[in-house]
């Protein structure tokens, strides 16, 4: 499969953001539960067992979350679709007019249109 113009435009302004917020937010995959451990910690100190209901409500609103997840996913895929599309269609425009600029024919283009 040959990679279109659009496909490397995309890649470049989108997928190299991507890996710049990995490097910022991986740090999270391990913080994040010790935290969580530590929060619950001293929630638990202050207010004891309706604690293990609130973090019930949060282990309850995981799967509702990859579902929304998912289905952004797959918005962000047909986004990423026509985007690289749109600009392979742009491209391509302002290579024909350089050509057309290139053989200096745009008086004839011009009165072969009109």
């Amino acid at each position: 499969m040959k990679t279109t113009t659009g496909q490397i435009v995309n890649l470049i302004s989108n997928d190299v953001s991507k890996f710049e917020e990995l490097s910022l937010f991986m740090h999270h995959m391990w913080s994040a539960p010790l935290e969580a451990l530590i929060v619950f910690g001293l929630i638990w100190n202050k207010i004891g067992i309706a604690t293990l209901f609130g973090y019930a409500v949060l282990l309850l609103l995981v799967p509702l979350q990859l579902f929304f997840s998912k289905k952004f996913g797959t918005y962000r895929k047909n986004t990423i679709r026509w985007t690289d599309e749109r600009v392979k269609i742009t491209n391509e425009i302002l290579v024909g007019c350089q050509i057309v600029k290139m053989y200096m024919s745009e008086l004839t283009l011009k009165f072969s249109c009109l």
